[in-house]
């Protein structure tokens, strides 16, 4: 099962897309890693 980790900096439209993003990988069959599980993806969102 693939593990993913989501580090959002920045405003509510950084926020907004990485829920969205969250969403996508949920539906794809990844789930989100705990603090103590190592992810095997890890987004970092944030603006340009």
């Amino acid at each position: 099962m693939m593990r993913i980790r989501f580090y959002t900096l920045g405003c509510k439209l950084n926020q907004a897309e990485t829920e969205t993003l969250a969403d996508a990988f949920r539906r794809a069959g990844a789930v989100l890693a705990t603090d103590d599980q190592d992810p095997n993806i890890f987004i970092l969102n944030s603006c340009t």
